[in-house]
């Protein structure tokens, strides 16, 4: 897996001082990798960044939300991209993806509970305003491939406009 350091906080100011404490902390006084990685992880940690994961190369939910593979978005926020499955199993079978990428549901640490929660609210915001409130509507997700996940990018299913059974299939 690939990493990126990311401020924590997006609106925060990076200062001259703390891009030399950064690149001292990973790169070493004489400009070569540090070998001490726990020593780079508490540095990183108390300077305001945090570790986050890049998007996979080969992850096509990723490529969606990078806009390099095509897909009928129908809704995003800051956090997720809603768009249209391509083999729907309802009349309304919608996708909702975070921007990170998170392998499955297995894979979410606690740092990812708010991240849960917003794609779960989006997913009720949707519902509604695709007109699936009245009739009710299922939300979906999916973990492993035995539970019949096929993309490796943690994802709600919104699926509505039919009468579903219980238990599912």
């Amino acid at each position: 897996m690939f990493f990126v350091w990311q401020a924590a906080n997006p609106q925060a100011l990076v200062l001259p001082e703390q891009q030399i404490f950064l690149q001292k902390t990973l790169l070493g006084n004489r400009g070569r990798k540090s070998s001490n990685r726990s020593r780079q992880k508490r540095a990183i940690e108390s300077s305001g960044f945090i570790e986050e994961p890049m998007p996979e190369a080969d992850c096509a939910f990723c490529q969606i939300v990078q806009g390099s593979l095509p897909a009928k978005i129908v809704a995003q926020t800051s956090e997720a991209v809603a768009f249209e499955d391509l083999k729907p199993q309802a009349p309304t079978h919608l996708l909702i993806i975070p921007r990170r990428h998170v392998r499955s549901l297995a894979d979410a640490q606690t740092k990812d509970a708010p991240l849960l929660g917003d794609l779960l609210a989006f997913a009720g915001r949707l519902a509604s305003e695709v007109g699936l409130t009245e009739n009710g509507y299922r939300v979906v997700m999916n973990c492993g491939s035995g539970a019949g996940q096929s993309v490796w990018h943690l994802h709600l299913h919104l699926l509505g406009g039919r009468r579903f059974q219980w238990p599912p299939g």
